[in-house]
């Protein structure tokens, strides 16, 4: 697709940083990193925001919504306009995803922004109390097309614990999240959002922390992770780098200080001129959900454990 680099207003550039200050150890340019998710080349005329800055970038309505809860957290301007492009998108589909098809996960993203999103929240609970990970839709084989555990972030948004539970009795096995009930595969990615979900719902501590450990000990001397564990997959992908990070910062860092600061240095190899994330090493693809990932862990104070984006 040809990429817009109009943006959806004359202005960009709201006065407060999207990333905090604070003392960190090195790692990503936090004003470069601020500045490419306030541009324009990862807008489409629409408002809406692409999933990654180069070839096949396409509109992205979980990395528009990831954005807008971005702004929630730090106070950035630019929100409402996100909000207002999300809301048109739910009253036009009732749901948030892509190609077709609504995922739960995605917009159970949006019951986190600020807003009345009653029969949102109805349909989101419908399809996680009927094992469903689409809307109204049979579950298919891509690990974000089936029950797994990162729906537990979407039932934490949504306010049902039973299904929390039932996904962690499911897929929870010493200290990792399985992709699915029965896998013996675990995804990193949808591994991390299962954690913060229950870090967000709380009373899961334990998990919490053996998730966590586990998570330390496939990390790699570079600071990176693999993206699958179970499954020949060389990928490093930057978003479960991120993801740790900002896990290990809320959480407890004196613990995980070490595995910080060796995220920390991974986030800054994976910096691009333009200041985004590469998905990964070498890759001519910027990637905007893994920036937005880093950005929340850059802006979140040690031991803040407040909704991660």
């Amino acid at each position: 697709m040809q990429l817009s680099e109009q943006p959806a207003e004359a202005s960009l550039s709201p006065p407060d940083p999207v990333c905090r200050r604070e003392s960190l150890p090195a790692g990503p340019d936090q004003a470069a990193l601020g500045d490419f998710l306030q541009g324009a080349r990862i807008r489409t005329s629409d408002g809406r925001i692409l999933g990654w800055v180069g070839d096949g970038g396409f509109p992205y309505d979980e990395a528009t919504v990831l954005l807008a809860r971005l702004g929630v957290a730090t106070g950035w301007p630019e929100t409402a306009r996100l909000s207002s492009v999300i809301a048109g998108q739910v009253a036009r589909q009732g749901w948030l995803g892509r190609d077709g098809l609504g995922y739960v996960f995605d917009s159970a993203l949006v019951l986190g922004l600020p807003g009345e999103h009653g029969p949102l929240r109805d349909r989101v609970l419908v399809a996680l109390r009927a094992g469903r990970a689409l809307m109204g839709q049979d579950n298919r084989d891509r690990w974000s097309q089936r029950f797994g555990p990162h729906l537990i972030k979407a039932a934490a948004e949504a306010g049902e614990p039973r299904v929390v539970e039932h996904l962690v009795e499911a897929t929870y096995r010493g200290g990792r999240f399985y992709v699915a009930p029965g896998s013996s595969e675990t995804y990193l990615h949808s591994h991390c959002y299962a954690v913060e979900g229950l870090v967000a719902l709380g009373g899961y501590e334990a998990v919490v922390r053996e998730a966590l450990d586990w998570l330390v000990e496939r990390q790699h001397a570079d600071g990176s992770w693999p993206a699958w564990v179970g499954r020949a997959d060389a990928r490093r992908p930057s978003d479960v780098v991120a993801q740790a990070v900002r896990l290990f910062r809320g959480v407890d860092v004196e613990r995980y200080q070490r595995a910080i600061e060796l995220g920390l240095g991974r986030l800054r190899a994976m910096q691009s001129p333009s200041g985004g994330l590469r998905y990964t090493p070498g890759s001519e693809h910027v990637n905007v959900w893994a920036s937005i990932f880093a950005a929340d862990a850059l802006s979140r104070r040690a031991g803040e454990r407040h909704r991660f984006v």
